[in-house]
């Protein structure tokens, strides 16, 4: 049987394999969850996924999911959260954005971050804390990693 997870992580994988021209090498970081990765030893990555069908996608942040990335930011040059969108696209986070999106500071509490597009616009980014100014372009992923 193949789980969820493993559809919408191979969607990203899949996605950062047939971007680059360049060989990539994809590590998982943690035994105790299926949702980090690290890319040439560097770029750490960590996976979400909404099955929602529509917009909006709400993604949530427990206290112990905001303390992988915070120790993923610790031993790597970059961290990305990667969003899932079920089949509509997928969206990556660096650190700077996750801190305006998230509490960091003191995360005591579950938090979310919530994606939503109009069809064939960009996806706007808000988290409990706060929201992007930017939106996103459909395009962001993965170019933004390599």
């Amino acid at each position: 049987m193949i789980n969820e997870f493993e559809f919408y992580h191979g969607a990203v994988i899949s996605r950062i394999l047939h971007s680059s021209k360049n060989e990539i090498f994809i590590l998982k970081i943690n035994d105790l969850d299926n949702a980090s990765y690290v890319l040439n030893n560097k770029t750490a990555l960590y996976i979400k996924h909404s099955t929602k069908r529509l917009s909006p996608w709400r993604f949530s942040f427990q206290i112990e999911h905001i303390k992988q990335i915070q120790n993923l930011s610790k031993s790597y040059n970059s961290v990305f959260a990667v969003l899932v969108c079920k089949d509509d696209g997928i969206v990556a986070l660096n650190l700077e954005q996750l801190k305006v999106l998230l509490n960091f500071e003191n995360p005591d509490s579950s938090q979310s971050i919530a994606l939503d597009r109009n069809k064939g616009g960009f996806y706007g980014v808000n988290g409990s804390l706060n929201s992007l100014k930017n939106k996103i372009s459909l395009n962001n992923f993965p170019s933004v990693l390599i």
